[in-house]
């Protein structure tokens, strides 16, 4: 796909590609400027684009249909595009295409219940740890945000208890990473859990197609 065919208005999902696991940023793209420059709309970028590195790589992403989209770019100058605020960004690679039935996060907005784990009844949840609001699932796991802190212990697996698509589900997690900047001005951290059991995957193929499917009939 030629950059000439993203349609103004696209939303992109932002990532530094020295730090795919930070927070990730979303903003619009605006309109093509010329060849493979373009101007995006992103309040978080706008604002800290002093303190941006204009060598320092950022990964966008977008989506249409059952497929996503994406490319590396560097972000130039700021612009005023009538009442919007704009940063310029040139890409620095092609757009590649994928699939995201099996592959990508969906994204969700619902609350979660991290539990610690009940020794007799690992389908029961334990002491109330944390609560959150879900950012997106995959089939290995999920990420939310929170503004409580996590009383972890790194040795030991935790239960999400959850509801998606009417849906309530109790699984076994374990702690991947958590940030304290988190992707919300309403949240003060965001956390990643992986899914852990042997015998989730029908379980978890179920729930991510149903949301995946969601997504697309959403988008329609």
């Amino acid at each position: 796909m030629e950059f000439r065919f993203i349609d103004d208005g696209t939303k992109l999902d932002i990532q530094r590609k020295s730090a795919p696991d930070e927070a990730t940023y979303y903003g619009t793209f605006e309109k093509l400027d010329k060849g493979v420059t373009f101007f995006l709309s992103c309040d978080v970028l706008y604002e800290q684009h002093t303190q941006i590195d204009p060598a320092e790589l950022f990964i966008f992403t977008f989506f249409r249909g059952a497929e996503y989209f994406t490319f590396e770019g560097r972000m130039g100058e700021t612009a005023r595009l009538g009442f919007v605020n704009a940063i310029s960004v040139t890409a620095t690679t092609l757009i590649s295409r994928f699939s995201r039935r099996s592959t990508h996060r969906i994204r969700v907005r619902s609350n979660v219940n991290i539990h610690a784990l009940d020794p007799a009844n690992e389908n029961q949840p334990g002491a109330l740890l944390c609560t959150g609001l879900i950012h997106d699932i995959s089939r290995g796991g999920l990420t939310f945000l929170s503004n409580e802190k996590i009383p972890l212990d790194l040795r030991h697996s935790y239960l999400a208890v959850f509801t998606v698509n009417h849906l309530t589900y109790h699984l076994p997690v374990e702690y991947v990473r958590g940030s304290e900047r988190a992707i919300s001005p309403h949240y003060r951290y965001d956390y990643a859990f992986m899914f852990n059991g042997d015998d989730l995957t029908e379980e978890l193929n179920k729930m991510t197609l149903g949301l995946f499917e969601q997504q697309i009939k959403a988008e329609r």
